[in-house]
Formats: C-alpha cells, structure tokens, sequence
C-alpha cells in the first residue's frame, strides 16, 4: 500500500525522465537517427495506447516474433525498476493502469521494439561483414552476444535474407542485445536486501541506479578498456543533454515557478544533466545524499530509506502548504503551487 501510494504521489511525469532511453541504443551500437526513430516512435506507441491500440507493423511483428516485447514484459520491467512485484494484487493492477495512462508502458514498448530492429540491422551486418577479428572490442561485443569463439559465420539467415527467428543462438543474441540496449532490471542487478519484500518500501526507486550501473556502464567501460571509447562517450555525453531538454520540457508543463537549476547558468543545467542522467551509476546516490539542499546528513537518510522517509524527513524543512500538497496524490507536481 505504501509503495503503491508513493508510486502515484511521485510519479505522474515520470515518462520524461525515461526520455533519455532513447541513447541506451545508439550506445549499444545504434546510430543517433535511431535515438530519434525511437523518440517519435514512443510518442505514437503513448498516443495508440491510449485508445486501447498498439503498433502493428512489421517491426512491431517481429519484435514480438523474437520475444522481446510482450505485455507480460512491460509490466515486470515497470515492476521491477518502480517495485511494484512486491505489491499486493489490486494495488499492483491500479499501478499497472497508472503506468498505462503517465505513458510508461507504452513507452517501454516503443523502445523494445526500435531495439529490436536495430539488433536485427547491427547482427545481419555482422552476418554479412564479419568481424575484425583483431580488434579485441568488436570480438568482445561478438562474444557479448553470441558466446566465446562464435563465428559470424554461423549466424542464421531465413529464405528472405532476414535472421532467423527459430535459431536459439539468435534468439538468445537479440534478447541481450536489447537488453544491453534498454534496461530490463531484475534481482542480479540489486542487492540481496533490495530483494527482501520487508526491505521494499527502503529500496524504492533505486533500481535505475543498480541497473544502469551494472549492464549500461559497466559494458561501457570494458568497451572503453578495449579501445572502443564510443559506448561511455555516448552516455556520458548523451545522456545529460537530451535529460536537460525533457526535464525543461516537463517543468514548462508544471504550473508554478521554474525550479532553481533552470533559473542558474549553464553550469547548473549541467550539474542538473549529470544528476538526473543516471550516468554516475550507484555513485551517484552518494552525490546526491551530499548535495542535498537539506544538508548530507538529512540527504543521506533520505537516499539510503527511500521515498517515504525522504517525506518524514523532510517536512522540517518544508511550509505547511509544500508538506500538505507534496503528500498528495501527484503531490511531486502540486506542491510546486506552494511556491
């Protein structure tokens, strides 16, 4: 119960701070028109959605051929990054429909399905091309998909020159391409306590952290290590510009005055960027807990218990009126009217 009413309190926009998913697939080999396929994509999969619709072309079709998108799947993967598998079941489908009207679930499958045939276009290539095989990064993202001393050789096409979808080594290729691609959060990435259904309400909202850090950067990084600097320099220089742009966005839609990072220079729309990106991994909690405006302490507390103690904490600090709206439902846009 606690969770689900966190999840409405605080969660309304938060489609705009998944806009930046759309760089998950150019760092994991995509080129920047696919960021921007993706983008317009997910804009129309939250438009059909809302009509009871979904995308029913060819790509979409295959996606769902491979596997990679699937009703089922939305939902765990919402489940798993805002908590609510460990919901009770009629507060678990009121959270399933919030998700369906603030645009996540649609969202989440308009990007699987631009992942997906992004992977199909990046895997035929190799099919086609090969690999140079002296570049140990490129037989590290070869190895990455297919397994070690995979040869490309032997990644199957059908009689129309596509991959072949009955092929269990392309199947298990696309799942973790896209995977790799856009974040599929699940028990390996968090701790063994952010698993304990009693530690839930604790662990809220830490899953991005966790994920990112463990498949998006850390594969990054080993690229980065093996000469290929192109996957850490798309998330550490993509991530934070097009997160400034939604979150400007967002704040223009929110009644009230514009929050202090847009009123400040460039410097702070940067340091905003950087925050907000993700881009820091788990580190960035720790930033966070420093730089809260409520002081390290009070900001530590908060970063290591969560959203509701993050709540208690800080009504000291808060106006009666910021207290009593920011404690409603879609409190994080009305107690901007406190302002």
């Amino acid at each position: 119960m606690v969770m689900g009413y966190q999840t409405v309190r605080l969660l309304p926009l938060v489609l705009f701070s998944s806009v930046n998913d759309v760089m998950g697939i150019v760092a994991n080999g995509g080129e920047l028109k696919d960021a921007w396929g993706a983008l317009v994509s997910g804009m129309k999969e939250i438009k059909l959605r809302w009509s009871d619709k979904k995308s029913t072309d060819n790509a979409a079709q295959r996606a769902e051929i491979w596997g990679t998108v699937d009703a089922g799947n939305f939902m765990d993967t919402l489940g798993q990054t805002y908590g609510s598998m460990w919901m009770s079941d009629n507060v678990r489908r009121f959270s399933d429909s919030f998700f369906k009207w603030n645009g996540m679930e649609a969202w989440n499958r308009a990007m699987r399905v631009k992942a997906t045939s992004v992977a199909e276009r990046v895997i035929k290539l190799m099919q086609k091309e090969g690999i140079d095989k002296s570049d140990p990064a490129q037989v590290a993202q070869l190895e990455a998909l297919f397994g070690k001393g995979f040869d490309t050789k032997n990644i199957k096409l059908d009689a129309n020159g596509d991959l072949d979808t009955s092929d269990v080594n392309n199947q298990a290729a696309m799942m973790r391409w896209v995977s790799n691609a856009i974040m599929s959060p699940n028990a390996a990435h968090r701790t063994i306590w952010g698993s304990n259904p009693h530690m839930a309400s604790f662990w809220m909202l830490k899953q991005f952290a966790y994920t990112f850090h463990r498949v998006m950067l850390k594969g990054a990084l080993e690229q980065a290590k093996l000469g290929n600097y192109r996957p850490v320099m798309t998330l550490m220089l993509g991530y934070a510009p097009v997160t400034i742009a939604a979150d400007a966005v967002k704040e223009l839609l929110v009644p009230g005055d514009e929050p202090p990072w847009m009123q400040g220079g460039l410097d702070d729309f940067l340091r905003h960027g950087v925050d907000r990106a993700g881009v820091l991994g788990v580190p960035g909690m720790g930033y966070d807990a420093l730089t809260s405006f409520n002081g390290p302490v009070v900001g530590a507390l908060s970063a290591m218990g969560g959203p509701t103690v993050g709540q208690v904490l800080s009504v000291p600090f808060d106006t009666a009126g910021k207290t009593v709206l920011g404690a409603a439902p879609f409190g994080s846009l009305l107690r901007r009217a406190a302002d």
